[in-house]
């Protein structure tokens, strides 16, 4: 059955039918809540894929954090994942601050456009702070859970290195920022 489904996963999203995809991809968790690898191909699906089909940069911004609450999802529903941990800090590192539109992600981070929101989505940004931020405190979790439960992604000094990388990442872009441009100043 979970096979089948998954078929049906790709067929919908091949489709663009992104309403049954989503149906489908609940389905899947229903029957494996626990398979890690359920919640890390369904997200990264949405934040990346799903959202590049789109033209407009808000619709794109709604599949990012879609795919970033996603996870967060399969976080709480998997306690003990040190890898599905550091997939939220990826998607908050990478996808938001890194990909094409980081320029509107980053601000959509802090005041997300959708009207209900006064600020930011609360489900993905609580306290209103910068995306590389949260993704630092995401893979400091992540590394103290790799301490309990060893993960499979990357060598250790890799992946421990992540949240000393999210400050490097803010800094330049706070220079980029500050500066109007993506040249490094005064080196």
């Amino acid at each position: 059955a979970v096979n089948s489904l998954w078929m049906d996963l790709e067929y919908y999203k091949d489709r663009k039918d992104w309403a049954q995809m989503l149906s489908t991809t609940q389905s899947i968790i229903r029957l494996q809540p626990h398979f890690e690898k359920v919640w890390d191909y369904n997200g990264h699906n949405l934040a990346y894929n799903t959202s590049a089909e789109w033209d407009a940069v808000p619709d794109r911004w709604y599949w990012v954090k879609e795919g970033g609450k996603f996870l967060q999802k399969g976080v709480d529903r998997n306690q003990n994942s040190t890898e599905l941990l550091y997939r939220v800090g990826t998607i908050y590192q990478k996808k938001i601050g890194i990909a094409d539109e980081q320029k509107y992600y980053r601000q959509y981070f802090r005041k997300d456009p959708d009207p209900k929101f006064e600020g930011p989505d609360p489900e993905i940004n609580p306290n209103g702070e910068d995306s590389y931020l949260v993704a630092r405190q995401w893979y400091l979790r992540a590394n103290d859970k790799e301490l309990i439960r060893p993960q499979h992604i990357l060598d250790e000094s890799l992946f421990r290195s992540h949240p000393a990388r999210c400050l490097f990442d803010y800094a330049q872009a706070l220079q980029k920022e500050f500066t109007g441009s993506g040249s490094r100043v005064g080196i």
